[in-house]
């Protein structure tokens, strides 16, 4: 072993400790380990005061308390750790091969696998009774102790394989190619066979330090310099190492020396005689790489720093260090970063400062870079009089760009290569002319254009009166066939006191809007002659019609007829409501939005003596509810005659309203929420007795809006454990934070317990779980009522289904009740969670599995677990080792629960403590157990319109 080079050097305080690996070293100092790998070095620090550190897979790192293991491909993580408190710990050396790792304490060795942590052995130490100096250190496939004169080999099952008395008092012990050597103070070396003990040889070299082991040769300081010892006693001196203390990998590169504070890092040099190498480009340029490759001609490999010297061109660096294998080769690239206004480069190559090649490469010069830019306009609605437009500019070139809108003189901005950007647009509205834009660069040249074609087509209006036996029904109707969505305000005159008649109109692309007015005949009997106009205010679009109504309301001018309680009228004494995408079915005329918008079936307004007659009445507390949010529909039957067995028939469903005397009134309400903003309806109500129609109102217009919250939830009732799931969305520009959930006759859960607050535009999951039997919901219960707090004192209510058929893989989760146990407690390496399962069934649970998935399980020490009976009623304690890795604030593992053939998914997951004495109870309460499919989508599905049952209020 001949032939060093420097490659690193840096400060470091006294080494207190250390070993060898394959090709790497680790040195105890200051009260850190630090690694060393070729030329790289790094510092795995940890909580305790390090004793000493054995190599192998892992770092091992033993402390006065535990022995650690460490993974420095991964910034020194910790892996596992075994606790060796009052043990009297000294030192600590591992044999990979075998995957053990042997502790050295007062009394004992203490065998350690590798990888899990656990303890494989324990036995006596030998000479635990004899003073002075201890070494301890692996080698050759054994653990080997030195006593005094002594040296006990001991293998990896903690078997005694040889006992030997060198003759003298030993300073070191070390191994390499079969053999042990021992340092003694009577400056000899001693080489011992680790089979019979028996002394093989002796050299006078007057040792200083020996190095604990090497593959075919170890390196031995004397007082002569640094030796290379080989197996049978022969040595060579080493060349190129400076004076200091030795620590070597085990294949003697890298070789690090400590001198004076100073730690430097070596590698084995090749010899340069037997280097070639060579340019292997024809041709360079910026951002492309020059390779010089280096062939190796000797049979023992070595490290090699290349330098290059290049006239035409910059190289982001000029030399770097490579391997070269014995009888190999190997590749240096630099990177060229400029080239020089000339047709080649000159390029000379370098190793360990010899110069070994010459040579001329090409220089290719990159074209200039492309300019393009694309432009894509899209009309996004047309409000009034106005087109609202989105211009998109695409740079698709490879140079910046100074952007502009000609028509607008709108400052787009520096648009970078392969970004986009968008801006604003807004002209007159012009029916069937298109919009056009132009983009151009900071010197006025055009360089992109843009035409959309959206608005072709022209929106329409047009107004409709139709004569009714006892009203005079006015529809008007916004025809939109354009590809935009447009917005206007419309407003119809010509009724009379029931108007003018104002209404926003919002008509989807290719969709159709409706009014529709209805005028009791006493409102529209001085309407004679007039001309009704619909017009849309923005755009200036209009339609007229002149009524001819002849004598039909004749007589019923200036005052509402008497007894006529089923059709008072809303303000202006017009029945109103508007907004639709879509026509109405032929007939179904809609009532008004006030209560007294109901008519008797037929055409009859009244009925006289004992004659069934019914009157209807609707109205809603709201006709702009909030997207999910629940409003109250309230409903007044009034009787002029007695009544049996009165129906309510709506949306298919039929409520029972029993007998009515002569001349009663009843009051009912029942709660809506829609999924969806924009304009729908309510369907008609009608009412039947003995299967006759006896009245009916009209469909009910509602505008449904944006509001502060989007609350989704559903309630799945199918089993014996109520399960509960929903999601609330922040669809303002604020925050907000939302402290809970209360569903009705179910149960209340936190929502938000860490009080971070809903950002604008998120949403938060949320789920629950309780036995059926602590519920108050009934077989008849098909949608409850939600009320979701935020900010305080927020209340915002909504609706959710109750499903009654259980899906699949649900048997499991309905006979299970999950928790999370006290005794959780995730802060480091070593944490668990505990899972508390209990038996909510009827039934025993027979061969219940338990089997933890993750990437933060520590499959190292959890078990899965069989409970072979768990009684109805009983809890089972689950206990999940986990790891959480330095940095993670969250961790999650799931648990895969089978029993009795079906299988389903708990997930556990919750917050991680920055330290064990951090750790709290605020911690623990949020953590969360919850059935797969219990926690909805970021879009939880529900229906798009909800609704309860009618209940009487009076």
């Amino acid at each position: 072993m001949s032939g060093y080079a420097e490659v690193a050097a840096f400060e470091l305080p006294a080494v207190a400790a250390s070993d060898g690996g394959v090709d790497d070293v680790a040195l105890v100092a200051d009260g850190d380990v630090t690694y060393v790998r070729g030329a790289e070095r790094s510092t795995l620090r940890v909580d305790d005061e390090p004793v000493d550190v054995a190599l192998g897979d892992l770092v091992y790192v033993l402390t006065a308390d535990a022995l650690l293991a460490l993974d420095p491909e991964n910034g020194g993580s910790r892996v596992w750790s075994l606790g060796l408190a009052d043990e009297g710990v000294e030192g600590v050396a591992a044999l990979p091969a075998a995957d053990v790792v042997c502790v050295l304490t007062e009394r004992h060795l203490v065998g350690v696998d590798g990888e899990r942590g656990s303890r494989r052995w324990t036995v006596d130490r030998p000479y635990a009774d004899v003073g002075g100096d201890v070494s301890f250190v692996a080698a050759d496939g054994r653990f080997l102790l030195g006593a005094w004169s002594f040296v006990t080999g001991v293998d990896a099952d903690g078997e005694q394989v040889f006992d030997a008395d060198v003759g003298s008092a030993l300073t070191g012990v070390g191994g390499a190619g079969g053999t042990v050597v021992v340092a003694l103070k009577s400056d000899q070396l001693v080489g011992v066979d680790p089979e019979s003990g028996d002394v093989e040889w002796r050299t006078e070299i007057r040792p200083t330090q020996v190095t604990p082991r090497g593959d075919d040769t170890l390196l031995v300081r004397t007082a002569d310099g640094l030796l290379s010892v080989r197996p049978d006693g022969t040595y060579e001196p080493v060349d190129g190492l400076p004076a200091g203390s030795v620590y070597p990998a085990r294949s003697g590169d890298p070789v690090c020396v400590y001198r004076e504070d100073t730690l430097s890092v070596h590698r084995r040099s090749v010899d340069v005689e037997k280097v070639t190498a060579a340019v292997t480009v024809d041709a360079i340029g910026p951002g492309e790489p020059l390779v010089v490759e280096l062939t190796n001609g000797a049979t023992t490999a070595g490290s090699a720093t290349v330098t290059i010297a290049v006239d035409g061109a910059t190289t982001a660096r000029r030399s770097t260090t490579v391997d070269l294998p014995a009888g190999g080769s190997t590749t240096a690239a630099f990177e060229v970063t400029a080239v020089d206004d000339v047709d080649a480069a000159d390029v000379r190559v370098s190793v360990d400062g010899v110069e070994l090649a010459t040579g001329s490469v090409a220089i290719e010069r990159p074209a200039p870079p492309a300019e393009s830019v694309d432009a894509e306009l899209t009309v996004d609605r047309v409000e009034g009089a106005t087109v609202h437009a989105t211009l998109f500019v695409h740079n698709e070139g490879e140079v910046l760009q100074e952007l502009r809108v000609r028509e607008d003189d709108l400052h787009v901005g520096a648009v970078a290569p392969g970004e986009t950007s968008r801006v604003e647009v807004t002209e007159r509205y012009t029916p069937g002319e298109p919009v056009e834009r132009t983009v151009v660069d900071d010197t006025g040249t055009t360089v992109a254009t843009a035409t959309t074609t959206a608005t072709d087509g022209a929106v329409t209006v047009s107004v409709d009166p139709t004569v009714g036996e006892s009203f005079l029904f006015v529809d008007v109707t916004v025809e939109n066939p354009t590809e935009t969505a447009v917005a206007d305000t419309l407003v119809l005159v010509g009724v009379g006191e029931a108007g003018p008649v104002e209404r926003t109109v919002d008509a989807a692309p290719g969709g159709t809007w409706t009014l529709s007015v209805a005028l009791p005949g006493y409102v529209a009997g001085p309407l004679d002659g007039n001309v009704l106009r619909a017009r849309l205010d923005g755009a200036g679009i209009e339609d007229t019609h002149e009524l001819s109504l002849g004598d039909r309301f004749a007589g019923r001018a200036g005052a509402p007829p008497s007894g006529g309680r089923g059709q008072s009228t809303g303000p202006g004494g017009g029945g109103q409501r508007g907004g639709s995408d879509r026509q109405h079915p032929g007939g179904a005329r809609s009532g008004g939005g006030q209560p007294g918008a109901g008519r008797p079936a037929g055409g009859r307004d009244d009925a006289a003596g004992d004659s069934a007659s019914v009157s209807l009445r609707r109205a809603v507390a709201d006709d702009e509810p909030a997207a999910t949010e629940a409003f109250l529909e309230y409903l007044a039957v009034d009787t002029e005659g007695p009544v049996d067995d009165l129906t309510l028939a709506v949306d298919g469903e039929q409520f029972s309203l029993g007998s009515f005397d002569r001349g009663e009134e009843r009051r009912y309400q029942r709660a809506h929420a829609f999924a969806r903003r924009g304009h729908t309806q309510l369907s008609p109500v009608a009412a039947t007795a003995g299967g006759r129609p006896l009245a009916e109102t009209g469909a009910m217009e509602v505008d449904v809006r944006d509001g502060p919250l989007v609350v989704r939830a559903s309630v799945d009732a199918s089993g014996r454990t109520v399960r509960v799931r929903g999601t609330v969305e922040n669809r303002t520009d604020e925050f907000h934070s939302v402290e809970g959930v209360d569903v009705t006759w179910v149960g209340g859960w936190d929502i938000d317990p860490r009080g971070d607050g809903l950002a604008p535009g998120e949403t938060v999951r949320w789920s629950g779980s309780i036995p059926r039997e602590e519920t108050d919901l009934t077989d008849g219960d098909e949608v409850v009522p939600i009320t979701v707090e935020y900010d305080g004192g927020g209340r915002f209510q909504s609706l959710a289904p109750v499903e009654r058929d259980a899906g699949t893989g649900a048997s499991v989760a309905n006979r299970i009740d999950p928790g999370i146990g006290r005794e959780t407690h995730v802060a480091d390496t070593y944490s668990k969670v505990v899972c508390n399962l209990r038996n909510v069934s009827e039934e025993p649970i027979h061969e219940l599995e338990l089997a933890a998935t993750g990437d933060r399980l520590n499959d190292m020490i959890y078990v899965e677990e069989t409970v072979q009976t768990l009684q109805p009623g009983e809890t089972v304690e689950h206990f999940v080792d986990v790891k959480p890795s330095e940095g993670d604030r969250e961790l999650a593992v799931d648990v895969v629960v089978t029993c009795d053939g079906e299988t389903d998914r708990l997930a556990l997951d919750g917050p991680v403590a920055a330290t064990p004495e951090e750790w709290a109870r605020s911690h623990l309460e949020e953590w969360t157990a919850t059935w797969d499919g219990d926690e909805p989508e970021a879009a939880l599905s529900v229906p798009a319109h909800l609704s309860t049952a009618f209940e009487q209020t009076d």
